[in-house]
């Protein structure tokens, strides 16, 4: 576990892998009354110590973890590089009415394709508020587990960071946590990144306990563990915010198409 801020208002840590995170939360005391609400929150389907097992050692993917939109409909023609046509002095082919009008441009030749960058940091708020029920969250996911499939396809070398940022509702104090899910250089796992985003066991287990380990992220704990809707997230090329159950619907089967693509071009807000 790396610290980055340790202070009044802000705790931050980031986490190299699910591994690294879990084998930190083996050694976690989970003695305390609040500790127990976590240990016994009914609303995840692993068992804290079954998602500690899961994150050190991979093989549990949700059922619900697919991916199961297609590429083209998925990526914006901002992804699709198509050279176009254009006048010009030289080319491949003539351009008759402007040869017999006597201009210069008078032939065809493809346009550069802009370039674009191989490496792109996505990074997913895994939070989410407290009525989003394990079907809403497993949608969400498995949208998301498409968005990197389509990238990858696309020939984009995909970051994945599952964040959990949470503030406490006055905005005064905030705990965050990162953890890598998959390098840029690293071919993807689906177990590790179906773990971490279809499940909601890494949040409402292990993020939440690791909230006690931080006297400055109390205040966090003590209004319900916050909420994300303000989570700051300049560090990644693209962002996946907050989940509210009110949104739900934008990952139902007939709207998580367009809400992928709207991720894709950083105008999903979430609100």
């Amino acid at each position: 576990m790396n610290i980055l801020e340790n202070r009044t208002g802000m705790v931050h840590v980031q986490f190299e892998s699910l591994h690294d995170l879990g084998t930190y939360m083996q050694s976690v005391d989970t003695e305390g009354s609040s500790k127990r609400l976590v240990l016994n929150h009914d609303n995840a389907s692993l068992s804290y110590k079954d998602t500690i097992t899961a994150a050190i050692n991979g093989g549990y993917r949700p059922t619900s973890s697919k991916c199961d939109l297609d590429i083209d409909d998925v990526l914006p023609d901002t992804y699709i590089d198509i050279p176009q046509p254009v006048a010009s002095e030289y080319g491949y082919r003539p351009n008759v009415p402007a040869y017999l009008a006597g201009e210069p441009n008078c032939m065809y030749r493809q346009a550069m394709l802009p370039e674009r960058s191989t490496v792109l940091s996505l990074g997913v708020h895994i939070g989410r508020s407290w009525d989003v029920s394990e079907e809403g969250a497993a949608n969400r996911g498995s949208t998301v587990l498409s968005i990197v499939d389509a990238l990858q396809h696309a020939g984009t070398n995909v970051e994945l960071w599952a964040c959990w940022r949470n503030h406490t509702h006055n905005r005064q104090h905030a705990m965050h946590i990162d953890i890598l899910i998959k390098d840029s250089d690293m071919a993807w796992d689906r177990d590790s990144m179906a773990l971490a985003l279809v499940d909601t066991s890494i949040q409402r287990r292990l993020c939440w306990m690791l909230c006690h380990e931080f006297e400055h992220a109390h205040p966090v704990v003590a209004d319900n563990y916050g909420a994300g809707i303000a989570a700051k997230h300049d560090e990644f090329d693209l962002w996946v915010p907050y989940q509210f159950d009110r949104k739900t619907h934008d990952w139902n089967r007939d709207n998580r198409t367009e809400t992928a693509r709207s991720i894709l071009k950083g105008t999903y807000t979430g609100n």
